[in-house]
């Protein structure tokens, strides 16, 4: 097994706009399941992007 380390991002440098670029990223099935399991709930995502 092989471990990485944790980096801290500049995160606006990856999702510049908030509507338009992380809403759609954390609406993909894999991360919002990801962000559920990571807060203990289960999450769903309605309303269309």
């Amino acid at each position: 097994m092989k471990l990485g380390r944790l980096e801290k991002l500049d995160l606006r440098s990856y999702w510049k706009n908030e509507a338009r670029d992380f809403i759609p990223w954390l609406a993909q099935s894999d991360n919002i399941l990801l962000l559920g399991e990571t807060i203990g709930i289960e999450l769903e995502v309605q309303g269309c992007l």
